[in-house]
């Protein structure tokens, strides 16, 4: 029984136990990769190739093969909503093909998990060296608040250093973070009542205003707060 040259042209692959078929002149649209070499004569020494199936093996996640295989279809590299970016882009390194091939429909899906990692570290800075305790966090109602930012020990933790970038937007940036927002929303000051003085030049942490005065409310405590930032 001879085999006509469509026949001789297809290949078999198995990629985690789902058999593929398509034409050797498929994989070589995308020279240099990982499929293109099994267009090669020696791809039945350098891979996993079972003669009596006639099938080449790769033991990877089958379903996103899907669409690697079809990139070389179709030319246009499609993710699976279902996957994570990381795996995604663990299979596209293997295969040998190059992320920014990834189609603009699904660049967004693709990226956001690197995404969400590159803003989590823009909030951790470097440790500094400890420096030596400031006299003037050591009493006082400012050295009260400074306090719960400090170690036992008496020293500055990286913990407040990291943070205060992000207390700072917190106050001065609405738009940073869904916290902000909300903090924006809730932080205002009272209102004052009709017809009292304007006095709110002395407004800070531990002092009072005439208008607070008048209404018996405590300074704002996010003021104070603020204050110390």
């Amino acid at each position: 029984m001879t085999c006509s040259a469509s026949d001789s042209e297809k290949i078999v692959i198995n990629c985690g136990g789902i058999r593929h078929e398509t034409y050797r002149s498929t994989l070589k649209t995308l020279p240099g990769t990982r499929l293109s070499w099994l267009t090669e004569p020696d791809a039945y020494s350098n891979f996993d190739y079972d003669p009596k199936s006639d099938e080449f093996f790769f033991d990877r996640h089958p379903a996103t093969f899907a669409f690697i295989l079809n990139y070389y279809r179709t030319g246009k590299l499609h993710c699976p909503n279902d996957v994570c970016g990381p795996l995604f882009e663990e299979e596209l390194a293997f295969w040998g093909i190059d992320e920014t091939d990834v189609e603009a429909c699904c660049w967004m899906n693709y990226r956001q998990h690197r995404d969400a990692e590159e803003a989590l570290d823009s909030f951790e800075t470097p440790e500094p060296d400890e420096p030596e305790l400031d006299p003037a966090l050591t009493g006082g109602a400012d050295g009260d608040l400074k306090r719960l930012c400090m170690q036992e020990d008496g020293r500055r933790t990286t913990r407040w250093e990291r943070w205060r970038p992000f207390m700072w937007a917190l106050f001065e940036d609405p738009y940073s973070s869904k916290y902000a927002r909300r903090g924006g929303q809730n932080a205002v000051s009272p209102p004052p009542t009709p017809g009292a003085p304007d006095d709110t030049d002395r407004f800070g942490y531990g002092e009072v205003t005439q208008i607070e005065r008048e209404l018996k409310i405590p300074p704002h405590r996010q003021f104070g707060f603020i204050a110390v930032l």
